[in-house]
């Protein structure tokens, strides 16, 4: 993030990509930064952010590079799990 300006300062450059993972991690931070902007309380931001983390690394792909198909073995993934604790289904 270029500090004085505020703005993300990726700009296509020869050969080299900028690295995916810093990348994800500034976009996240700006996305954060709007939702506090919006008054938005501290625990909602990390959830969603969270959230984007655990789809990345059930995906094991950056989300710019995500299809439908993922988002539905996700979010069946998702519906499958039990919560900790619950009892066995008979």
């Amino acid at each position: 993030m270029d500090a004085p300006t505020g703005r993300l300062a990726y700009l296509p450059a020869g050969v080299s990509a900028p690295d995916p993972g810093a990348f994800l991690s500034d976009v996240l931070t700006g996305r954060r930064r709007a939702q506090f902007a919006k008054n938005f309380c501290t625990d909602a931001a990390r959830r969603r952010a969270a959230s984007v983390l655990r789809m990345t690394e059930f995906v094991g792909s950056y989300p710019w590079q995500w299809t439908p198909t993922d988002a539905d073995d996700y979010f069946g993934h998702l519906r499958g799990v039990r919560p900790t604790g619950s009892l066995p289904r008979t």
